[in-house]
């Protein structure tokens, strides 16, 4: 019996920090992604300035979080939605609307992509 112990013990380490790392990338895009819809709001309402701004606040948001995101996060998911961003970004200073909300559309499709490679489950498993 004690010889299982210290493989349970790990085993279960293992489930917690999954569980949790799965969860803080979860709250995460989630909140990039409520910025993002925001900006989308305010682009449409033709508040270019605060739809540059929330834009902005979400990749700072993004930006703080590139170390632990390089650890824990395939690299071309990364590398897509930063340049998502940077797209996102021209077409918000050039007041182009449905440029812009295509770019917001695909930033946030890739954002929910990130959180559901990081869920635990079988196809994420295999």
């Amino acid at each position: 019996m004690k010889a299982l112990a210290l493989p349970c013990v790990i085993l279960a380490s293992l489930l917690a920090f999954s569980l949790w790392n799965g969860q803080v990338i979860t709250d995460f895009t989630q909140q990039c992604s409520e910025t993002l819809a925001l900006a989308d709001q305010q682009a449409k309402n033709e508040q270019w300035a605060e739809a540059e701004q929330s834009l902005l606040t979400s990749y700072e948001h993004w930006s703080a979080r590139q170390t632990f995101l390089h650890i824990m996060v395939h690299h071309d998911a990364i590398g897509e939605a930063e340049a998502l961003y940077r797209r996102a970004q021209a077409y918000v200073q050039a007041r182009d609307l449905a440029s812009f909300q295509a770019e917001l559309t695909a930033l946030r499709s890739q954002l929910r992509i990130l959180s559901e490679m990081e869920q635990p489950s079988i196809r994420n498993a295999l």
